[in-house]
């Protein structure tokens, strides 16, 4: 197969290519320690904090075996893919600092093939933001309307109390919003929604820990 390193994942590559051997072989004990996470920064936290690579060259490697982990064609075997990376890398320039690309291949086939985090953290971040529409945030606009007599020259006769709540979303890359009139028991109903689903979720994170079974949530 031919594999093409984007553009944009250059830095990365040559950044995963200077690593010693002994930051290669940190690198992938890492990974085998790693809990599961929601997104590939929170991976690249968890490394730089466990290894001397860097905040900076963390995130983009993190991002770059992500990237290879996802697109990978599972067709092919994962030394077949770890070759058409040193291709790929080698049509751009590209070489080990050490020089020696078997190790390089060697602890990227180990990186590839590990279940966990990469696996993990890719399909989490796709699961749960793959719907048509993605939540950003939220504001309610509450306000008083006068109720006019026939003649509106004359004092209101009452105060009508409204409330408006202001959505904004994502729609695939589109930043979008709407708006909908609520009235007080309509605030009321929609405060007994959120609690149930609060109520669900810590009900979840208790069955989950109970079962010793790894949790990926978004936690404020």
């Amino acid at each position: 197969m031919k594999l093409q390193i984007p553009t944009s994942q250059h830095a990365a590559a040559k950044d995963f290519l200077s690593l010693s051997d002994g930051s290669m072989k940190d690198l992938l004990e890492t990974l085998k320690k790693a809990p599961p996470a929601l997104n590939v920064s929170s991976l690249a936290d968890y490394v730089n904090k466990k290894t001397k690579i860097g905040a900076d060259k963390s995130k983009r490697i993190i991002e770059m075996l992500a990237s290879l982990y996802i697109n990978r064609d599972t067709s092919v075997t994962i030394p077949e893919f770890v070759k058409a990376f040193r291709l790929a890398a080698e049509e751009e320039g590209f070489a080990p600092a050490s020089k020696n690309w078997e190790s390089i291949e060697q602890h990227l086939s180990q990186i590839l093939s590990l279940d966990t985090p990469l696996e993990v953290t890719s399909k989490a971040f796709d699961l749960m933001t793959e719907h048509n529409s993605v939540f950003l945030n939220a504001r309610v606009l509450t306000d008083l309307r006068p109720v006019f007599a026939s003649d509106p020259s004359d004092p209101p006769l009452a105060m009508a109390l409204c409330h408006i709540l202001k959505i904004h979303y994502h729609e695939g890359s589109l930043h979008k919003e709407f708006f909908v009139a609520l009235d007080g028991n309509d605030v009321q109903q929609m405060q007994d929604v959120f609690q149930r689903a609060a109520r669900k979720e810590a009900g979840l994170k208790k069955w989950a820990k109970k079962l010793k079974m790894p949790l990926i949530c978004v936690e404020s």
